[in-house]
């Protein structure tokens, strides 16, 4: 998507600002991994790199907006992930009974962090860690449930964690209203969970976001990855 320049004397997209030389394209880098079922994420190397360009092509004349899209065939993906496929549509609940259900939640994975429950509160990402570990090719999952984590986790959380009050947060949906988080509306703006601590004097911020869905026929929400 292409947006008008912030110097733009008519608040329009002009062919040249989108076509800027006559061989403009899109790179996109790709690597590509052997499969092996074997392994726990279902690849083991890098075999291959490359990239793929996409043609960029100018609006015939100046619009407000100026859209492409682009279809890429991927091949051979080493890996599957469920996601949010088999997700209820949380826009069909009833709207206040929805907005407790998720600052309930969410006041209950501060409280984890507030507490210091650090092992429970990352048996509750688990799905969410090994799903990114998935897609970015993580060789090291260990690292998510890692001693040094927890411990790097508890000494920035315990204790410190802001509360939540309703007046401080929004509700905001992705994926169609299949997931929900909550935003902050006061100066951490779009930011999640907030732990205050002060270090040599100075205050310093930790922020957590959290991305929560249903699956079909669950009563509870379980987070999600991006």
């Amino acid at each position: 998507r292409y947006l008008p320049r912030e110097d733009s004397k008519d608040s329009l997209v002009h062919p040249s600002d989108v076509y800027h030389t006559k061989d403009a394209k899109w790179n996109i880098f790709f690597v590509r991994y052997i499969k092996n079922a074997e392994e726990p994420l279902g690849y083991e190397g890098e075999i291959d790199y490359g990239n793929s360009e996409l043609e960029v092509v100018p609006p015939p004349k100046p619009v407000p907006v100026w859209e492409q899209e682009f279809d890429i065939e991927i091949k051979d993906l080493p890996y599957t992930l469920k996601g949010w496929n088999d997700s209820e549509d949380l826009t069909k609940i009833d709207g206040e009974q929805l907005k407790n259900e998720v600052f309930g939640y969410f006041n209950y994975l501060r409280n984890l962090l507030n507490d210091g429950e650090i092992d429970t509160f990352l048996e509750l990402n688990k799905t969410k860690d090994f799903e990114i570990g998935k897609a970015t090719y993580e060789t090291d999952l260990d690292w998510f449930s890692s001693s040094e984590r927890r411990e790097n986790m508890k000494s920035k959380c315990k204790g410190n964690m802001l509360p939540i009050n309703e007046n401080e947060y929004k509700m905001k949906f992705f994926a169609n209203g299949k997931i929900v988080t909550l935003e902050r509306t006061d100066r951490f703006k779009n930011m999640g969970l907030v732990a205050k601590r002060e270090i040599d004097s100075k205050v310093r911020y930790s922020i957590y976001n959290f991305l929560l869905h249903k699956p079909i026929g669950s009563d509870t929400f379980e987070i999600i990855r991006k």
